[in-house]
C-alpha cells in the first residue's frame, strides 16, 4: 500500500470548544508622548525576520504600577501590526527592578516578506493600572534589507539571576531555539570577578560537548544594569542532528586575573526540536578545559508542567517547549492563537490515546488540554517504552530501524519531523489492515501509531 498519501489522524476544527475570556488590545493611534508620572522602561532583547513575521522578544513595565503587565503594540512599516500584554515570567528582571508581576513578551508578528522596519511600544500605566498614553519607544530594528537595528530605548535592561558581588560567573539565557541544522541560542554572560573580561560559553547538546564561543558580543543593557564595561553577549547557530534535542549551556568563569578558574556554572537548558538542512557555522575547537559541572549535564529531575485539564495562557501559566502525557483514552489538547472562542483560534490540534506528544512554540498564545492527565517535559519521558498506541519520541523511545507489528484493523502510523500538531510535521504516513512495516530514519523526530498494536524493531 502506497505510503504518500497525506492521512492524519489529529482532530480538525471540528470540535466544539467552550468560549474563554477574549484577551482583545485596543488598537489605537500611534503611541502618544508622555504626559505625567514615571515613563515605562524596558529592553527589546530579540527583534528577527522568521517565516512568516518578526520574531521579537524583551521586558516592559511601568513604576507607575511596577506589579501590573503593560501592553506592547508592534508598528510594521509605521502601521500598527500587534499587540499583547508583557505578561511572561521574567525573575530576572523582577530581581534586577525590584518588582513582582510578570514582564516579558516574546512571540512572531505576521509581516510580509521583504525588507521592514519594525517598533516596539510600551504603553504606560497610571498608578491605578489604567492606560495613560505615556507609550515609549523600545527600540526598532530594520530587518531584511541590510541595515543595523536602530538603538533601543535608554531605559534600563534586565539583570543577571544572581546578586551583584558574588564571584560566581552569572547571565541569562535569551534564546534557544530549533532551526535548520542546529540550534539558535542568544545571551549574556560575565563573571564580576572580571567584569570587563568576556567569558567563555560551552553548549552541550544530549550531555555531549558540541561547542564553545566567547561571549564577546557588545550588551550596553548588561553593562548599565551591573556597572560593568567590557563585551558580555552570545548568540549563534550550534550545529546539532536533526531530531529532539536536550541543549545545555555553561559559563567558563574566571579569576581576577582573567584565567579560566574552573567555576563553570549552568546558565540553562532547553528541549528543542532540530529541522533537517540549513548551514550553521562550524561548531568552535573543543574545550580545552571543558566545563567541569558536576555532575556532568543531565536532564533535570524536574521541570515546568501542565496540570489538569483547562485554557493556559502561554508564557504566565505554561511555558514555551516541548511535552508528553500519559493520556488516557480521549486526550484532547489545541495550540491557540487567541481566546476568542473562535475555530480560527486554532494553531493546531490532536485527539487520541496513549502518549502524546505537543512541541508549545514562543509565538502561541494558549494551550487547551482536556483529558490528557499531567503534561511534562521531554526530557522525563520514560525510556524504551513498549511502542504502541500514541505517539512517541525517536532517539529517546525509538531508536531508527525497521519496525514490525502484527497490525490490526485500519491500523494507522505516521513518521513525524515534529509535534507542533500541524499537517507539515507528517513526513510519510499508511492506514490500512493487517502487519505493517516501517523504517524509521535517523532524522525522524517521532512516530505516531494508532489501532496497530505493540511494535517491535526487526532491522
Amino acid at each position: 500500500m502506497s505510503t504518500s498519501r497525506r492521512i492524519h489522524s489529529r482532530v480538525l476544527a471540528t470540535l466544539a470548544t467552550l468560549a474563554v475570556l477574549a484577551g482583545v488590545l485596543a488598537l489605537g493611534s500611534s503611541p502618544a508622548s508622555a504626559q505625567s508620572g514615571v515613563s515605562p522602561e524596558g529592553w527589546l532583547d530579540r527583534a528577527e525576520a522568521v517565516g512568516g513575521g518578526v520574531a521579537i522578544a524583551g521586558w516592559a513595565l511601568d513604576r507607575d504600577a511596577p506589579a501590573e503587565s503593560v501592553n506592547v503594540h508592534v508598528y510594521v512599516d509605521g502601521a500598527y501590526a500587534a499587540g499583547r500584554a508583557a505578561s511572561g515570567a521574567r525573575p530576572d528582571v523582577n530581581a534586577a527592578r525590584g518588582v513582582s508581576g510578570n514582564h516579558g513578551f516574546g512571540w512572531i508578528v505576521p509581516a510580509g516578506p521583504g525588507a521592514r522596519e519594525v517598533c516596539v511600544f510600551a504603553l504606560g500605566l497610571d498608578a491605578a493600572g489604567n492606560e495613560n498614553g505615556d507609550n515609549p519607544l523600545l527600540g526598532c530594528a530594520n530587518l531584511g534589507g541590510g541595515a543595523a537595528p536602530s538603538a533601543p530605548s535608554p531605559s534600563a535592561p534586565p539583570s543577571p539571576t544572581a546578586p551583584p558581588g558574588t564571584n560566581s560567573p552569572q547571565g541569562w539565557l535569551d534564546r534557544a531555539d530549533g532551526v535548520n541544522g542546529g540550534v539558535a541560542i542568544a545571551g549574556w554572560a560575565l563573571d564580576r570577578d572580571a567584569p570587563a573580561k568576556s567569558v567563555a560559553v560551552h553548549v552541550y547538546v544530549d550531555g555531549a560537548y558540541a561547542d564553545g564561543r566567547t561571549a564577546a558580543g557588545a550588551r550596553p543593557d548588561v553593562n548599565a544594569a551591573l556597572g560593568v564595561s567590557g563585551n558580555h553577549g552570545f548568540g549563534w547557530t550550534v550545529p546539532a542532528s536533526p531530531g529532539l534535542r536536550e541543549m545545555c549551556v555553561f559559563i567558563l568563569g574566571l579569576d581576577a586575573t582573567g584565567g579560566q578558574d574552573g567555576n563553570n556554572p549552568l546558565l540553562g537548558c532547553a528541549d528543542v526540536v532540530v529541522a533537517s538542512g540549513g548551514s550553521p557555522a562550524a561548531p568552535g575547537p573543543a574545550p580545552a578545559p571543558a566545563p567541569s559541572p558536576s555532575p556532568a549535564p543531565a536532564p533535570p529531575a524536574t521541570g515546568p508542567t501542565i496540570g489538569g485539564s483547562g485554557t493556559f495562557s502561554v508564557g504566565v501559566d505554561v511555558t514555551p517547549g516541548t511535552y508528553f502525557a500519559t493520556g488516557t483514552d480521549g486526550c484532547y489538547w489545541a495550540r491557540l492563537s487567541g481566546f476568542s472562542g473562535d475555530f480560527d483560534d486554532i494553531i493546531a490540534n490532536d485527539f487520541g490515546s496513549g502518549q502524546r506528544v505537543v512541541a508549545i512554540a514562543g509565538g502561541d498564545v494558549g494551550f487547551e488540554t482536556s483529558r490528557c492527565g499531567t503534561w511534562r517535559p521531554v526530557s522525563q519521558a520514560p525510556a524504551n517504552p513498549a511502542i504502541g498506541e500514541g505517539i512517541w519520541i525517536v532517539g529517546r523511545q525509538m531508536t531508527p530501524g525497521t519496525w514490525r507489528t502484527n497490525g490490526g484493523e485500519s491500523c494507522y502510523w505516521a513518521r513525524l519531523s515534529g509535534f507542533s500538531g500541524d499537517f507539515d510535521d507528517i513526513i510519510t504516513n499508511n492506514i490500512g489492515d493487517g502487519p505493517a512495516v516501517v523504517t524509521i530514519a535517523a532524522g525522524d523526530v517521532g512516530f505516531e501509531s494508532s489501532r496497530c498494536g505493540t511494535w517491535t524493531r526487526v532491522g
